[in-house]
């Protein structure tokens, strides 16, 4: 459902400042090369300060660890409790899979002044990786989370026939959630949803707005878990604003991610899953003139 209010609202004609933009499959490879770049970059190295973090939550653990392991009884429902936590998990990445687990459903609203546009799938270019699928059809994504990271993401190339000030808005309604069990050693996890863009083919890109979903980590014997759900825009600060020059193209990529740190070593057992599931039916864009500072 879509709610609009407006002095002044609909789909823009056919001499509208804003386009969709078409590119060759080499140049759309390449940008996903680009993007991919980016994520992997960014999530490597917040995975690697989990990492460190999670070794020192280990090293605190210590004491309680031996602990169990001077009670047979306590391992042995360890064991039980890891098996139990994974067969679950199995189920309901194959409920995910199967379309059986229905993606975010709610209603949203959006405020757009006149010249808006509603872009609807299918987008020009989608990317996933990790245990995590993307949708340029219709806009869907899902990642899922255990040890190490896993990210998709849909995306739109836009241009304008007029410098302009451009509001990209995505509809982007989400569902998420997490459970962290520490058996014998830390777990931890963090999610969230973002924009970025690129201008033409620049190699870094020139927005980076990210919201977070969730973050928690957990020490023996100790579980965490939740769950939530809303709209993209409700995750970040502020709008998404770029000032668009004619003769340019501007990619602009929605995109989930998440991350766990866990262990199967049995000294250190613990177990870390999560599931984001995010479809972005539509984009509104709103153009205007661009600000002139004198």
């Amino acid at each position: 459902m879509i709610r609009r209010k407006s002095k002044s609202a609909g789909i823009a004609g056919v001499d509208s400042v804003l386009k969709r933009i078409k590119l060759s499959r080499k140049i759309f490879d390449a940008a996903v090369s680009r993007f991919e770049t980016t994520v992997t970059g960014v999530l490597e190295s917040e995975l690697a300060s989990m990492s460190e973090t999670a070794r020192h939550l280990d090293n605190v653990s210590a004491p309680i660890r031996t602990l169990i392991d001077g009670d047979r009884r306590a391992i042995a429902s360890v064991k039980s409790l890891h098996k139990i936590s994974e067969e679950k998990h199995r189920r309901h990445v194959e409920a995910i899979r199967k379309g059986i687990i229905a993606g975010p459903s709610t209603a949203f609203n959006f405020t757009a002044d006149p010249g808006w546009q509603m872009l609807a799938p299918p987008y020009d270019v989608n990317w996933g990786t990790g245990a995590a699928f993307a949708d340029k059809a219709d806009g869907k994504m899902t990642v899922l989370v255990g040890d190490g990271f896993s990210a998709a993401g849909v995306g739109v190339v836009l241009s304008v026939t007029r410098r302009s000030l451009v509001r990209v808005r995505p509809i982007a309604p989400y569902h998420y959630d997490w459970g962290n069990i520490a058996f014998r050693g830390p777990a931890s996890s963090k999610g969230g949803l973002g924009v970025l863009a690129y201008f033409n083919r620049d190699a870094q890109p020139f927005l980076d707005k990210r919201g977070h979903l969730w973050s928690d980590s957990q020490l023996p014997p100790n579980t965490g878990n939740g769950k939530g759900s809303g709209h993209l825009a409700d995750t970040l600060s502020g709008d998404v604003l770029i000032t668009m020059d004619p003769g340019n193209n501007y990619l602009v990529w929605t995109w989930a991610w998440g991350m766990g740190h866990m262990t199967a070593q049995e000294d250190r057992l613990s177990l870390s899953l999560a599931q984001i599931s995010c479809r972005v039916p539509a984009i509104v864009v709103d153009a205007g003139p661009a600000l002139v500072i004198r």
